[in-house]
C-alpha cells in the first residue's frame, strides 16, 4: 500500500459514511427521538469505531471488519478484539442515551411544574 492511499481511504470511507449517516437521518425522521438516536447511534458504533491490525501496525480498520476477518482467518476463540472494542463502545453509547432520556425527563418534569403553577 503507497503512502497516499491509507489516508485517502480512510477519507473516503469517513465521506460515505457521513452521507449515508445522513440520509438515515432524514429516514428516522418520524420515528420517537430514543429510537432515533439509538439507531443512529448503533450505526455510528458499527461503522466508525477503529481498531489496529494485526498484521499491518499503525494501520486501523473499522472494527466491525476486523473482527469479522479474524472470525473468518482465526475462528471464534481469536475474535476478542474486535468484539470487545465494539462492546464498549456500544456501552458508552448507551450511557450517553440514557443520560440524555434522563436529562430530558427532568426537563419536562419542570416544565410540567411551571405549567401547573400558572
Amino acid at each position: 500500500m503507497e503512502s497516499w492511499q491509507y489516508p485517502l481511504a480512510w477519507a473516503t470511507y469517513l465521506v460515505a459514511g457521513a452521507g449515508l449517516g445522513g440520509l438515515l437521518w432524514l429516514a428516522f425522521a418520524r420515528l420517537s427521538w430514543v429510537t432515533r438516536y439509538w439507531l443512529l447511534g448503533s450505526y455510528a458504533v458499527i461503522a466508525f469505531t477503529p481498531w489496529t491490525l494485526a498484521g499491518y501496525p499503525g494501520h486501523m480498520a473499522p472494527a466491525v471488519l476486523v473482527l469479522a476477518m479474524d472470525l473468518l482467518l482465526k475462528g471464534g476463540g481469536n475474535t476478542l478484539e474486535g468484539g470487545l472494542v465494539l462492546a464498549i463502545t456500544y456501552g458508552v453509547l448507551l450511557l450517553i442515551l440514557m443520560t440524555m432520556a434522563l436529562r430530558r425527563s427532568k426537563r419536562e418534569r419542570q416544565l410540567n411544574a411551571l405549567d401547573d403553577s400558572e
